[in-house]
C-alpha cells in the first residue's frame, strides 16, 4: 500500500512546485464544516486532490481507506479534495460519489483550485500532499 502511494508521489513529483513555507487551506467540507490548516497545528495531514471523473483517483481512494485503517492509532488526518467546479458536479453528486466509494474521511471542495495550485503549476490528478503542521510558537 505505501509502495503504491510512493509510486503515485514519484509520478506526480515532476509537476510539483517547491512546497510553500506556510500553505493556506481553508475549504468547505461536504459535512458543512470549514477545514482550516491554521486549526490543525501539530497534526500530520494527508491531503489527496482528485475528481470524480478521474479513474486513478477512485483507485487511490480505496488505497487511502486501507491506509487510514493502518494509521487509525496515529495522529494523521486524511482529507480528499475535489477540484471540480459546482457545474461539473453538485454537492449532492459529490456526496453520492463519496458514499458509493465508502469514503470515511472529510471530503472538501477546492472549486477555484486555489489550494491545489499552491503545490503544482497545473492540474494532474490524483495528487497527494503530506503536510506536517507546526505548532504555534
Amino acid at each position: 500500500m505505501i509502495a503504491f502511494l510512493m509510486a503515485l508521489a514519484t509520478v506526480a513529483s515532476a509537476q510539483l512546485k517547491p512546497p510553500p513555507v506556510d500553505p493556506q487551506m481553508k475549504l468547505q467540507g461536504l459535512d458543512g464544516k470549514v477545514y482550516d490548516l491554521a486549526d490543525l497545528r501539530g497534526s500530520v495531514l494527508l491531503v489527496s486532490f482528485g475528481a470524480t471523473w478521474c479513474v486513478p483517483c477512485t483507485t487511490e481512494l480505496r488505497a487511502l481507506e486501507e491506509l487510514l485503517s493502518e494509521f487509525k492509532e496515529k495522529p494523521v488526518k486524511f482529507f480528499w479534495v475535489s477540484v471540480e467546479r459546482p457545474e461539473e458536479i453538485t454537492n449532492a453528486g459529490l456526496k453520492r460519489y463519496a458514499h458509493e466509494r465508502k469514503v470515511t474521511f472529510p471530503v472538501l471542495r477546492d472549486t477555484g483550485k486555489m489550494v491545489y495550485l499552491q503545490f503544482a503549476d497545473r492540474v494532474r490528478l490524483p495528487m497527494i500532499v503530506l503536510l506536517k503542521q507546526r505548532r504555534k510558537s
